[in-house]
């Protein structure tokens, strides 16, 4: 039996499948991180309405109470 050996450019037209691969992974977990990321942001903003509400009706509550 004879082995073939293919001429480097026969493999120009082929696809890398593992890269494609490991691209859409990376691209899946970047994503993932970056919504991660977007929750936190969200969260801090939260708080810090919530203590600026906080604080207005403290202002608020003393302003009639004078």
């Amino acid at each position: 039996m004879k082995l073939k050996l293919l001429h480097p450019k026969d493999h120009s037209n082929m696809i890398d499948y593992n890269l494609v691969l490991y691209i859409g992974i990376g691209l899946i977990v970047f994503g993932f991180v970056l919504f991660l990321v977007s929750i936190h942001f969200e969260r801090q903003a939260e708080i810090e309405l919530f203590k600026q509400e906080q604080l207005t009706k403290s202002f608020e509550r003393n302003k009639n109470e004078n």
